[in-house]
């Protein structure tokens, strides 16, 4: 007779959704590794943005993993907190009769679904957990003095039967914060990867990648176009891959402003994570030059595919990269990533793409974070 696997109520507030079909997708990676071990139904509640009534979507992708997309109708703004735990309490209840008892919850970001554990605790006795991700919490990027969300944090946060962050870094400043009662586990997010492939035939050049969301207030992405530009003027044969947000006119004009030439730079779209993976994997190095971070998920990947991170000390990557792969340039100085790019396109400093690969699949084992996870629990 088969044990009975606990049912994980995965209460998401960032998740792929049909406005934003990337956005949290490595929350959905974390549904899909802990459902190889506990039952996992995943409730996401996202403001609909059409006139209309609320809508439900399931998705049944096994027998262990169900996820639900909630479309809140929209309603008067003295209404919409209100509606959002009144509709969340109705939804409790439709995965309780459809798919049985909540042993416990998960939120992954407190910022909104962590009010829906709160009261999912006090009205139904169902205990929680938390991982944050945001990097509101930092105080590079302080969000808690908008509409009481420092009081709201620590209100969920302090509730909690044990607090998760991706990085050592987050922990320390929620804990200084007063959101977590005990300094919190940290535990990576959920790293994937493609096999490396034969290099393509486009990247005849040594090819550098950064893939973000373009807000230059976090990731710097002017700062990485400048150095570039400045970089060509030693060595020309270097090609820089942009890619990850649609808007990219600012950029654009930068690049034109900076007489970069047309085939040393290309801006990509938005993609999904597979063709992201496999972007990465093309590209000799990957360029982080955030302000901050609370992981660096793109630098994660890219190691366990062996391609080599320039990188800052930003908050999240410097906690796991080592010196074997890659190079750590100090936040903002423009000079060092510009020496740090021509070292790498010239050869003068030269990584073990092999060793890279081997080393962080090693520490990104997902049978290990599972191990972890459920110790946590």
């Amino acid at each position: 007779m088969q044990a009975h696997k606990p049912h994980i109520l995965i209460l998401a507030s960032w998740y792929p959704n049909r406005y934003t079909p990337f956005n949290g997708d490595f929350v959905q990676r974390i549904a899909e590794e802990t459902s190889r071990e506990y039952k996992v139904t995943v409730l996401h509640i996202c403001n609909k943005q059409e006139a209309g009534k609320s809508e439900l979507v399931v998705n049944k992708k096994t027998n262990d993993l169900e996820e639900r997309v909630f479309y809140l109708e929209k309603k008067p703004w003295l209404m919409r907190y209100p509606f959002f735990l009144y509709s969340g309490s109705i939804l409790l209840k439709q995965i309780k009769k459809e798919r049985g008892k909540v042993d416990f919850c998960h939120v992954q970001v407190i910022w909104k679904m962590g009010l829906l554990a709160y009261l999912f605790k006090r009205k139904n006795n169902i205990p929680y957990f938390i991982t944050e991700h945001w990097t509101g919490y930092l105080p590079q990027n302080n969000q808690l003095n908008k509409f009481g969300l420092k009081f709201l944090s620590r209100l969920v946060g302090r509730n909690a039967q044990g607090f998760i962050t991706v990085s050592e870094n987050l922990g320390t400043n929620i804990q200084k914060l007063g959101i977590a009662k005990t300094k919190p586990s940290v535990l990576h997010n959920i790293v994937r990867y493609a096999e490396p492939q034969p290099k393509d035939n486009t990247y005849k050049a040594f090819t550098f990648v950064h893939l973000s969301n373009f807000r230059d207030e976090q990731k710097n992405v002017s700062g990485i176009i400048r150095a570039f530009a400045r970089s060509l003027n030693t060595n020309p044969n270097m090609k820089l891959l942009l890619g990850g947000a649609n808007d990219t006119r600012v950029y654009e004009k930068q690049v034109n402003e900076l007489n970069i030439p047309i085939q040393q730079i290309s801006f990509l779209p938005e993609m999904s994570h597979e063709r992201a993976l496999a972007t990465i994997a093309q590209a000799d190095a990957l360029i982080c030059f955030s302000h901050y971070e609370t992981f660096g998920i793109t630098c994660a990947e890219a190691l366990c595919m062996g391609v080599p991170v320039i990188y800052t000390p930003c908050g999240g990557p410097e906690e796991y990269i080592q010196k074997h792969m890659g190079i750590e340039v100090p936040l903002q100085d423009e000079s060092a990533l510009t020496q740090a790019i021509i070292a790498l396109s010239n050869g003068t400093i030269t990584f073990d793409k092999n060793r890279i690969l081997t080393d962080a699949r090693a520490l990104f084992d997902n049978a290990q974070w599972l191990k972890k996870l459920k110790c946590i629990y």
